[in-house]
C-alpha cells in the first residue's frame, strides 16, 4: 500500500471514528461535554467533526470559457487579454 492509499484510509478511519461518536452521543442522554468527558474525547475536536460531517459538500463545476481574438484592425491580443481580465475582476 502506498502513502496516498494510507492517507486515504486514515481519513476514512477518522471520519468513521467521529461519525460513530457523534451518533452515539446524539442517541444518549448526555450533553456533548459529558459524552466527551466520559469517552476521553476533546470537546473542541468533537464539535469540529460534528460541524464538518453535518456540512453538505457542494460540487461547483467549472464552466467552460471560450476566448476568441478580436480581428478589429489595430487591436492586439494583449488588449483583448486586458479586457477579459478587467471584465472578470469583481
Amino acid at each position: 500500500m502506498n502513502r496516498a492509499q494510507q492517507a486515504g484510509n486514515a481519513r476514512h478511519s477518522k471520519r468513521e471514528f467521529w461519525s460513530r461518536h457523534i451518533e452515539n452521543q446524539s442517541n444518549s442522554d448526555l450533553t456533548q461535554v459529558e459524552y466527551c468527558r466520559q469517552n476521553n474525547l476533546n470537546r473542541h475536536t468533537f464539535s469540529y467533526w460534528k460541524s464538518k460531517l453535518s456540512r453538505k459538500e457542494v460540487f461547483r463545476p467549472l464552466l467552460p470559457v471560450s476566448i476568441s481574438s478580436d480581428t478589429t484592425p489595430g487591436n492586439s491580443s494583449g488588449s483583448v487579454a486586458k479586457n477579459i481580465i478587467r471584465d472578470i475582476k469583481p
